[in-house]
């Protein structure tokens, strides 16, 4: 017999929307706060740097080049100046 899948259907979307809820798109870690600041914040602890709540970031035009994106970065324990470039960790330098 050839089953024709009508009484299947309940069933994928019931497979889809667990799939769905288990696995958000978007992940968020705690603490994290949306936003450029909230972003570098993550490149810094994943670096090993300690920021506190970050506050702000401001980009850093003078010291941004074409492939380079400079950013002052402040948290409320500390303020670093990173450089980011494509597929390299960031260059951090410890204002504070």
């Amino acid at each position: 017999m050839i089953n024709s899948g009508i009484g299947l259907a309940p069933q994928w979307v019931l497979l889809v929307t667990l799939m769905i809820a288990a696995n958000p798109a978007t992940p968020q870690q705690p603490g994290v706060t949306e936003g450029p600041a909230g972003i570098l914040a993550v490149q810094l602890r994943q670096q090993g740097h300690r920021c506190d709540e970050p506050a702000c970031a401001e980009p850093d035009a003078a010291r941004s080049r074409p492939d380079e994106r400079a950013w002052v970065v402040k948290c409320a324990n500390a303020s670093y100046r990173m450089r980011l470039m494509p597929n390299m960790a960031a260059l951090i330098e410890p204002l504070d």
